[in-house]
């Protein structure tokens, strides 16, 4: 059983404090005692909206640290496109977890109603196994730190991996097997195009409107043809990733600095990507 926690009492230190009767709820709880009734949750957690994220925590007093990864998540480059979420609770028994693939990601089985199968969860799992992300659901462990779960966010937003994927994933995803915006990685079959073949690339960029002319986007070689990759670092173009090194292609971003796709602890978000999520939204 899981219950929504709506009564609120007041804000400590910024960070919204829930204080309600025993006999008000069904406490989700179950290690800690009745009389224990204030949980410090965030005011982003109780987004009263049907789109809302719903946020899956173990009810258990181990989830509190995850809930406090929105106290100031309002102030998060991402916020303006992702901000509002709710609370949902499961036990643990109610949870079934299998990791997959090369990298052995987590997949977890929510205990969901029907309705619930088209809401975007958000699941902090008390089990080891690397984060992922799908349409609908992103599964990351209970000690995720708010960097990974931005990185996983980003996703949903319409924003790719850039550091290098498992053999496995690159076999689709860069073969185009794979259905996502794709808004920061475009991939080519190769590192060298005629002027007519860069100019044509640079048409479907994205960031097309980042960038002025098509020129930019690489090196002009002595028998005619171009070099893809830009050679200034300072303003956007086509930098090469090791995103699609596994599939034999070529992955670029529009940015020469390392991000949050490709490191997610740099916490770096460009102002270009931000846009672009904009754009597509």
């Amino acid at each position: 059983m899981t219950s929504r926690l709506t009564a609120l009492c007041g804000f400590v230190g910024g960070v919204l404090l829930l204080s309600v009767p025993a006999a008000a709820v069904s406490w989700p709880f179950a290690e800690i005692s009745p009389w224990q009734l204030e949980l410090a949750v965030v005011k982003n957690l109780q987004c009263p909206r049907p789109d809302a994220v719903q946020v899956w925590l173990p009810a258990k007093a181990g989830a509190v640290p995850a809930m406090r990864l929105f106290a100031d998540w309002h102030r998060h480059p991402l916020a303006a496109s992702q901000s509002c979420f709710t609370t949902r609770f499961y036990y643990p028994e109610n949870l079934s977890c299998e990791t997959r693939g090369e990298r052995e990601r987590l997949h977890c089985q929510l205990p969901l109603l029907p309705y619930e199968a088209s809401v975007r969860q958000l699941v902090f799992v008390d089990e080891p196994g690397v984060a992922s992300a799908d349409d609908y659901q992103i599964n990351v462990p209970l000690d995720a730190s708010r960097a990974l779960v931005a990185h996983e966010i980003g996703h949903w937003l319409g924003l790719a991996d850039e550091y290098q994927m498992s053999s496995e994933l690159a076999e689709s995803f860069c073969n185009g097997g794979y259905a996502h915006a794709s808004l920061n990685v475009v991939v080519s079959d190769t590192a060298v195009m005629s002027a007519a073949e860069l100019e044509a690339f640079w048409q479907q960029l994205p960031w097309r409107f980042a960038v002025s002319d098509w020129q930019q986007l690489g090196e002009r070689q002595a028998d005619g043809d171009w070099r893809l990759g830009s050679a200034d670092k300072e303003r956007a173009g086509l930098f090469r990733i090791p995103a699609c090194d596994a599939s034999g292609k070529y992955a670029w971003r529009p940015v020469a600095q390392l991000t949050a796709m490709h490191y997610h602890d740099t916490a770096v978000w460009p102002e270009l990507y931000l846009e672009l999520i904009k754009r597509h939204q």
